[in-house]
């Protein structure tokens, strides 16, 4: 990830496969249980994005607005994305 961009590179030529754009910098990069889609949580922002490696068109993106986001993981099927939030109650 360079600043807001994620660049996914051949590994042996490292060539740019894909290029995608985030709102801001990723927390951090998962892919998808079958590859075909890579979420970048966000959590300072409270958002996730999702982008598909074969549709270009396709994104996906989750805010949670004031409850924020702590955490991001996808489900077993791969087509479900779960967030947490960490409301700080005692």
């Amino acid at each position: 990830v360079q600043e807001s961009k994620l660049l996914i590179r051949d590994t042996e030529s490292l060539e740019v496969l894909r290029k995608f754009k985030n709102e801001g910098v990723a927390s951090k990069i998962i892919w998808s249980p079958d590859s075909k889609l890579i979420m970048c949580p966000q959590f300072k922002r409270g958002i996730v994005q999702v982008h598909s490696m074969s549709d270009k068109g396709w994104k996906c993106r989750i805010s949670e607005g004031i409850a924020g986001i702590s955490g991001a993981a996808w489900a077993p099927s791969g087509r479900h994305v779960l967030t947490t939030q960490d409301f700080q109650l005692r």
